[in-house]
């Protein structure tokens, strides 16, 4: 009895670690309490037309009933006559009940959905067997017995055997974890009276916004904060709507943030300027219309590191007015940037968090950056020491595959079709010189010396390039070969670490300078610098300089023995 307790205590606590689903967000659904069901032994084949609007599509949910044994299904969706997703699958025996048992189809990946194309489903029951599918009345809708605003929009043509019926599928659809940028469309301004104002604006998905308005005259600002729920704008059915309450003939600016389910968002700028209250004499009117731009910089004020770790740093501080913020950050004395990240969202409170291009126990130098509506800037200089780690394997460890970095606060949607340059570095230690092939055009490459923290830093376009390290002075040296898809975006390509024992100087690009031992070689850090390859020309003239020398003490060498034979 005891050994049966114990493994019930086991499942129950172990049995949902393993059946632990992925996270989706359902952001469309149309699941009235309805009864009506329809028997798929009956039938064909059923289509169901969607028109959802810019968005992911990875799960499918139908209300089913199957009371007898299990039924193959086969589910099908379709871009106009292409096949986006086929699947057979198992459906088990399910009590529907009343209003029926909500039965989730997985696609497998998030699938892009554009507006303004037609998609639909096909379900066919391959089994035969006795199967239901929940469906309500489009004319039932219409009259308004479902409350259902967006369903004539979202939910077109229904089918059965290839003809039409007023009906639609109880359905909902669910996107799994996106990256992508929620879509601001159609942004109006309504002025309903010199007090009164209106923002609209449609979304491509369910949002949650925030508005931040200026009296421009009076440097006086509001915030209308987020809506504690998500809410549908789609478009073609209703527009968010929005109310300012404001002064008459007052010059104003505003920001609407828009954030999706993901935390992902977009920020649209705008202006206008309410009328003149027609019940108030013109003599009483001052110059209220007159831009009178505010020229004091905000102020930065609780600056703190969060949290600090061998390869990231978080910071955050507030202002004392509304502003955006950024980050840079340096490798220390040199003046070389390591990365930039901008927050477009207007914003009291700033945090920003800068991730895994940092390199352990290094120091760095940083600077916050804020600007008000008024475009007046001010900023803040903060050093700091990464904590210690292992180098190379900390930096294989993450750049051991090529991938893009997002170095942002929100991933701006870069595409992850983007083409991965070929690139091939191959390094010999006796001769100090570095082989580098690549396709890129826009390829950079950085040495980082410690524990001193020399940087160089030089460009390379496409091509088959040798590059002489001797130039550098002997030590251990991290490089990092990258491109900039954006000003911070950078996409990592290699990564290593090379040691460098010889101290012989040769020459680097156009600049000559002096084989001595012992030179001490100074280049100016982060400056970039295009190798080419060492010209042909140059090594056989030096070649030819030997050569001659070598002839000229042979030619006296052989004077000399006949000037000796002669005198004996």
């Amino acid at each position: 009895m005891k050994l049966k307790k114990f493994f019930l205590i086991f499942f129950i606590l172990i049995l949902p670690i393993f059946c632990k689903a992925e996270k989706v967000f359902e952001y469309f659904s149309h699941s009235p309490r309805t009864t009506n069901k329809l028997d798929l032994n009956l039938v064909e084949e059923i289509k169901q037309e969607i028109k959802i609007f810019d968005d992911n599509l990875s799960k499918i949910y139908l209300w089913i009933d199957n009371p007898g044994t299990a039924n193959e299904v086969n589910i099908q969706l379709f871009e106009e006559d292409h096949l986006l997703f086929s699947k057979t699958i198992n459906i088990p025996q399910v009590k529907g009940g009343y209003f029926g048992y909500k039965f989730g189809i997985d696609l497998g990946k998030n699938l892009k959905i554009e507006s303004g194309k037609n998609y639909h489903l096909s379900i066919k029951n391959l089994t035969k067997d006795e199967m239901y599918i929940y469906y309500t009345s489009k004319i039932e809708i219409l009259q308004g017995e479902e409350k259902e605003g967006i369903l004539p929009i979202s939910l077109g043509k229904f089918l059965i055997n290839g003809k039409e019926y007023a009906y639609s599928l109880k359905i909902a659809l669910a996107e799994s974890l996106e990256q992508d940028v929620p879509k601001l469309f159609n942004p109006q301004i309504e002025i309903e009276s010199p007090y009164k104002v209106y923002l609209l604006f449609n979304s491509n998905e369910p949002i949650k916004y925030k508005v931040i308005y200026w009296d421009v005259n009076r440097n006086e600002t509001y915030l209308i904060p987020s809506n504690p729920y998500l809410e549908n704008c789609f478009i073609e059915t209703k527009k968010c709507k929005i109310s300012i309450y404001t002064n008459h003939n007052t010059y104003y600016k505003f920001q609407i943030s828009i954030i999706d389910y993901w935390g992902n968002f977009k920020t649209y700028e705008g202006e206008f300027v309410t009328p003149l209250d027609p019940t108030i004499s013109t003599s009483t009117i001052s110059t209220s219309t007159i831009k009178i731009n505010d020229t004091l910089p905000p102020q930065i004020s609780n600056f703190q590191i969060k949290e600090i770790t061998s390869n990231n740093i978080i910071v955050s501080f507030e202002t004392n007015e509304f502003a955006l913020s950024s980050l840079k950050i340096f490798y220390k004395d040199t003046g070389v940037i390591v990365m930039e990240i901008r927050n477009s969202m207007f914003n009291l409170y700033h945090e920003i968090s800068a991730l895994n291009l940092l390199f352990p126990n290094l120091e760095y130098e940083g600077v916050v950056y804020v600007e008000d509506i008024f475009k007046n800037k001010n900023e803040y200089k903060f050093s700091f020491k990464t904590k210690e780690g292992k180098t190379s394997q900390s930096l294989d460890k993450f750049l051991s595959q090529p991938k893009i970095l997002e170095i942002n606060v929100i991933n701006e949607g870069i595409e992850s079709s983007l083409k991965t340059p070929d690139i091939e570095i191959n390094y010999d230690q006796n001769l100090n010189k570095m082989n580098i092939k690549t396709d890129s055009n826009n390829l950079k490459i950085n040495f980082i010396k410690r524990p001193e923290v020399s940087i160089f830093s030089y460009s390379i376009k496409e091509g088959s390039y040798d590059l002489d390290l001797n130039i550098f002075s002997p030590g251990v040296y991290n490089y990092l070969a990258y491109q900039e898809l954006r000003p911070n975006i950078k996409q990592i390509l290699k990564s290593g670490e090379i040691e460098i024992k010889s101290k012989e100087i040769k020459e680097i690009s156009s600049e000559k300078i002096e084989t001595k031992n012992n030179t001490e070689i100074k280049i100016k850090e982060g400056s970039p610098k295009i190798i080419q390859p060492l010209p042909a020309s140059e090594s056989v003239s030096s070649h030819k300089k030997i050569i001659s020398i070598i002839g000229i003490i042979v030619i006296l060498s052989l004077l000399l023995i006949l000037f000796l034979i002669k005198r004996k």
